[in-house]
């Protein structure tokens, strides 16, 4: 069943581009994919399932707050990284209409 998933949003990409030949309504119904994925993360219980997952392997809650933080740590170095890439190739590529 975890498989339709997988499948269902090129399916629905293709049947509307076939129909239509419109790539951006094409697209967009991939968006509201996205969109419902969002509003079914935000009411997953991850410090539970962590909780579940780890109490058998004998882990501190201590020990998974730390490797949060480092993970954490990490996370926000690399969205830096990527925010600082992403700010540099906007100024080499100026929008159309500007010198």
């Amino acid at each position: 069943m975890g498989y339709i998933f997988r499948w269902v949003p090129p399916l629905v990409y293709l049947a509307i581009v076939e129909v239509t030949n419109d790539q951006m309504i094409a697209f967009l119904s991939i968006t509201i994919y996205m969109v419902l994925a969002t509003v079914v993360l935000l009411f997953v219980n991850f410090k539970k399932g962590e909780d579940e997952a780890t109490r058998d392997l004998g882990t501190s809650s201590y020990e998974r707050e730390r490797e949060r933080e480092k993970n954490q740590g990490f996370l926000l170095i690399v969205l830096a990284s990527f925010l600082a890439i992403f700010s540099k190739s906007r100024s080499a590529f100026p929008s159309p209409g500007r010198p």
